[in-house]
C-alpha cells in the first residue's frame, strides 16, 4: 500500500529557511510525499521567491495566508487546505528552521501507522553544534516553569527530558518544532486551539490529546536538525508577552488555575525581563510597551477588562 504523506511548513520572513528544510526533505525522505508551504503574511519577498522557485514543481504547494495568524493559526490554515485534498493519512508538521536526516520522515511515521492510537510522534532534535535539545516530556508543565523558573525546576526534576533515552516511548508530549499526526485522530482532537500566537502549542495538544484518550511517541532513531530562533529571533520582549500571554491562556483554560496564581505568574516574569533588560542587558524590544502589555494582562487576570 502506498501511502500519500503531507509534509506541511510554516514560513515566515525566513525563506531560506524553509528551502533548506525542503531540500533536505527531497534528498532523503524516500516515501510518496507532497509539500504544503505556507506563509504567515510575511513583510518582505518570501510569496515572490518561493513562488519562483516551485511554481513548476508539482509535489510542492503555496498557501498565501492573508495575516499572520502565529504558530497555532498558520499550522490550523495549513491542515485545512491539506484536509480539502482528502488523500493524505499521515501529516509531518515542521518549522521551517528543520533539517531532516536519512530516513528521519519514515522514522516519523512509521508508529502512526503500527498503532492506530498514536496521534502523534516526535523526533529526536539537535542543535547546530550537536547538542541534543528538549525533544519530548514525560509530564505536564509544572508551575515553576509557569513562573518562568526554568532553572529552578531543572535542579530538581531529572525525569522530565529524554537525552538518553534510544528506543521508542510513550510520553506527555513532544516539541512543536517538528511532528507527525495521525490525520484522522488529529482531527477527532480538534487540531490546534487558535487562541494562542506563540508558545504552550505543545503542551495544548498533550491535554487534547489525553483527554481523547490517544497516545504520544517519541522516537528517538528519527533524528532532526533545529536552528532554534531562527523564526522567532533573538530574545526580545515581544517574544516574551507572547510567552506569557500563552502561559495564562494554557493555564486557566487547560489546568483551572485560579485568579492568584496568574498574577503570580505575571509579576514573576515580568520581574525576570526586567532585569534582564536592565541589568544583564540580554533581552531587546520595546520596554514601555511590555510595561503596557504586562499592566494590560495583570488587569485581564483580576477580570477588571476581558481583552488584551
Amino acid at each position: 500500500m502506498i501511502i500519500i504523506l503531507a509534509i506541511g511548513i510554516l514560513n515566515y520572513k525566513t525563506y531560506e529557511k524553509t528551502i533548506e528544510c525542503v531540500e533536505s526533505i527531497i534528498s532523503t525522505c524516500k516515501q510518496d510525499f507532497e509539500i504544503y508551504i505556507i506563509d504567515n503574511n510575511s513583510p518582505n519577498e518570501s510569496m515572490e521567491v518561493l513562488r519562483k522557485k516551485y511554481n513548476k514543481d508539482s509535489k510542492i504547494f503555496l498557501i498565501e495566508n492573508k495575516s499572520n495568524e502565529g504558530f497555532a493559526g498558520g499550522n490550523q490554515k495549513l491542515l485545512e487546505f491539506i484536509e480539502s485534498k482528502n488523500k493524505h493519512e499521515y501529516i509531518v508538521i515542521s518549522n521551517n528552521n528543520i533539517i531532516f536526516l536519512e530516513d528521519s520522515i519514515q522514522q516519523l511515521i512509521d508508529p502512526l501507522i503500527s498503532n492506530e492510537n498514536a496521534v502523534i510522534v516526535g523526533p529526536k532534535i539537535y542543535s547546530l553544534n550537536g547538542d541534543v535539545q528538549e525533544s519530548s516530556r514525560l509530564e505536564h508543565v509544572n508551575w515553576l516553569e509557569g513562573y518562568g523558573l526554568y532553572s529552578i525546576y531543572n535542579l530538581f526534576n531529572k525525569k522530565t527530558y529524554d537525552r538518553d533515552v534510544t528506543k521508542i516511548i510513550k510520553v506527555t508530549s513532544v516539541s512543536g518544532c517538528c511532528f507527525a499526526v495521525n490525520k484522522k485522530n488529529f482531527r477527532k482532537m480538534g487540531y490546534f486551539d487558535t487562541n494562542t500566537f506563540l508558545f504552550y502549542e505543545e503542551n495544548i495538544l498533550a491535554i487534547k490529546a489525553e483527554t481523547k484518550l490517544f497516545e504520544t511517541y517519541f522516537n528517538p532513531k528519527s533524528k532532526i536538525i533545529h536552528a532554534h530562533g531562527a523564526t522567532t529571533g533573538k530574545e526580545n520582549l515581544f517574544t516574551e508577552t507572547e510567552l506569557i500571554k500563552s502561559s495564562i491562556y494554557y493555564w486557566k483554560n487547560y489546568r483551572s488555575s485560579k485568579a492568584f496564581f496568574t498574577i503570580g505568574m505575571i509579576l514573576s516574569n515580568f520581574l525576570k525581563n526586567n532585569i534582564k533588560y536592565f541589568i544583564f542587558r540580554s533581552i531587546e524590544g520595546d520596554i514601555k510597551k511590555y510595561w503596557k502589555d504586562n499592566k494590560l494582562l495583570l488587569f485581564k487576570s483580576q477580570g477588571v477588562i476581558k481583552n488584551v
